[in-house]
C-alpha cells in the first residue's frame, strides 16, 4: 500500500476516472490546525496488483505520473523518524543483498534517491506552509508505514 501525498491522490483519481478505475485511500498523516484538519498523506489501498499495471506487459501505464513512493521504491522514507530503509520485499534487493548492504543506497539507487529527496522536501514544505499559515500545528500519524500509531507536535 504506497503512501501518497494529497496532491498525488488527486492526480491518481483523475487518471483512474479517465480509465473507469475506482481507487481507495485512507488517511495516514493528518495535520490539525486551529481551524481545520488537513490530510497530508494517504495510504493507497491496493488489493492485488496495482490497477495501473498492465497485466500483459507488467509495465506501469502511468509511469510519468506515478507517485513518489513508487518512484523511490525500493527505498522507504520514514517520515515520522527521518529514516531511509531499503525494502527486502523487492526481489532485486534480495538478489543483490551483498551490494545493497556494502554500498551507499544513493549509489545503488540514484534515481530512487532523487525521488526520495523530492518526497522528503515536499513533506517538509507542506508542513512548513501549514505552520506559517496557522502557527503551532499537531501532526497526527494515523498509522505509519510500519503499523505504529503515534502523535507528534510540531512547534514554530
Amino acid at each position: 500500500m504506497p503512501v501518497v501525498f494529497s496532491f498525488e491522490r488527486e492526480r491518481l483519481e483523475r487518471l483512474a476516472s479517465a480509465r473507469g478505475i475506482r481507487l481507495s485511500f485512507t488517511p495516514l498523516e493528518v495535520v490539525a490546525t486551529p481551524e481545520e484538519s488537513v490530510a497530508v498523506l494517504y495510504r493507497w489501498v491496493i488489493k492485488g496488483r496495482c490497477p495501473f499495471n498492465d497485466p500483459e506487459t507488467y509495465t506501469c501505464t502511468i509511469h510519468e505520473h506515478k507517485p513518489l513512493s513508487c518512484r523511490m521504491y525500493p527505498l522507504l522514507l520514514g517520515l515520522t523518524d527521518n529514516t531511509v530503509r531499503v525494502s527486502a520485499a523487492c526481489s532485486w534487493v534480495r538478489d543483490h543483498m551483498p551490494r545493497v548492504l556494502s554500498e551507499n543506497p544513493v549509489d545503488v539507487f540514484p534515481e530512487e534517491a532523487r525521488a526520495l529527496l523530492e518526497a522528503y522536501t515536499a513533506h517538509v514544505k507542506i508542513i512548513e506552509d501549514l505552520k506559517a499559515r496557522y502557527g503551532d500545528v499537531r501532526i497526527m500519524v494515523v498509522e505509519d508505514a510500519y503499523g505504529y500509531q503515534e502523535m507528534r507536535r510540531v512547534k514554530l
